[in-house]
Formats: C-alpha cells, structure tokens, sequence
C-alpha cells in the first residue's frame, strides 16, 4: 500500500515498530498516529522524537482500552501496559513547525 498523503493509524507488535519507523520515513507526505508501549529505553526513541509532529499524549488505564475478538482485557493486563499515542509524521516542515 502506498503511505504518501495519508493520514494512518497503527498499533504494530513490538517486533515491527522499527520497520513501521523506516517506512515512515521514506515516505514523502505521511502522518501517522503511532500507538505503541511507553519505549523508555529502547533504540527506536531517537527515531520517534525526530518524527514528532505534535506531543505524545499518554493513554488512560481503562477497562475498555484495548478488546480483542475474545472481548476487553482484566483490567490487571491494562494496568501493567502503558500506551501511548506518538504523532508522527514524515514532512521536515511538519516536523520542524512543532520542535
């Protein structure tokens, strides 16, 4: 699927965030809102501060955060997850007008 000039959505597994980062960025026009753990120590931080485009907005512990086919998750596995939505985008203009 071509990115260019749209705005996506992804919650990727942990194993393909770098992937989903190297395809943002060589594509010309993207946004994306990214939602993935909080990565505190881990390689692709740098990559996510460098494609902000607004500030990343930390998501609440609630019970109807995250369903799957089955239904809602316990609330005990929401506890221990910490999401958070990057907005991210590909455009240096877009990029710079926000850092």
């Amino acid at each position: 699927m071509n990115w260019e000039g749209i705005g996506a959505y992804a919650f990727p597994p942990i194993a393909l965030i770098s992937r989903v980062l190297l395809r943002l960025t060589g594509t010309a026009r993207c946004r994306m809102t990214l939602i993935c753990l909080q990565l505190a120590k881990t390689v692709v931080v740098p990559c996510l501060l460098s494609l902000l485009s607004a500030n990343p907005l930390i998501l609440p512990q609630r019970k109807d955060l995250i369903g799957t086919a089955e239904g809602l998750l316990p609330m005990e596995t929401i506890q221990a997850i910490n999401l958070t939505a990057w907005p991210l985008s590909s455009d240096p203009t877009e990029r710079q007008a926000f850092q």
